[in-house]
């Protein structure tokens, strides 16, 4: 797929939209961020939940390579189940939203 943004170019625009959604009150089980991460395809779990709650959609005409992106997250799954609080200070289940920002910003610690 030719994408302006390939990579994980442009990945801190989503992060933003997390932290929206979680000043909105929004909150994800971590299970079920975990499983979409397994599933490959956290990003589009995400917009197709929250449209009408974020401010970019990230369509699949956007220029920003999702699957790159959902890649991106792959790498860590099953590294975090179950160490969210050592890893990362997560302390409640309910808090999948804090999980996606902080692998994003170990994701782009990384780059």
């Amino acid at each position: 797929m030719n994408k302006m943004f390939n990579g994980t170019e442009r990945l801190q625009l989503f992060g933003l939209e997390i932290i929206a959604l979680i000043s909105q009150g929004k909150s994800e089980m971590i299970e079920q961020v975990e499983q979409h991460i397994d599933d490959g395809d956290l990003i589009q779990y995400i917009r197709e939940k929250y449209k009408d709650n974020m401010f970019n959609t990230f369509d699949d005409d956007c220029p920003y390579n999702l699957e790159d992106w959902n890649q991106a997250f792959a790498v860590y799954s099953g590294y975090i189940q179950g160490n969210e609080r050592r890893k990362f200070g997560i302390c409640n289940d309910n808090e999948g939203l804090l999980l996606i920002v902080a692998l994003i910003l170990e994701i782009l610690s990384g780059r």
